[in-house]
């Protein structure tokens, strides 16, 4: 496979909300990376290095020719993880094509004081 990476603009989300994180797959020359059927995977993990992913999503190809990808959470996906910036691996057939970061926000309820 080609060298590629990735390309991530919102890096936060809240706990327990749904969210859609697309990501555009690029080549090694920062130019779209074409995916037709490419297994694309994101792990969120405490560490890079240190124990298991905590949540493994599989992504769905919603542009090809633009190497455009979704990774849907859902409210369950979330909710239960402590708020908190996890180490994010995005993979394309199994190679790596991105890590960063990305924060899990704690919610603040309805009628809370937010002092």
């Amino acid at each position: 496979m080609t060298y590629c990476t990735a390309s991530v603009v919102a890096e936060e989300l809240y706990r327990g909300t749904e969210f859609d994180l697309t990501v555009e797959i690029l080549d090694k020359d920062g130019g779209v990376y074409p995916l037709t059927n490419e297994e694309t995977r994101l792990y969120l993990a405490h560490s890079w290095t240190i124990g298991e992913p905590v949540l493994e999503l599989e992504g769905i190809i919603i542009n090809g020719n633009a190497g455009l990808v979704n990774f849907n959470f859902s409210p369950e996906d979330t909710e239960d993880l402590p708020a908190r910036a996890y180490d994010m691996t995005i993979t394309v057939e199994g190679n790596v094509a991105f890590q960063g970061k990305l924060g899990i926000l704690g919610r603040i309820e309805a009628g809370e004081n937010s002092e």
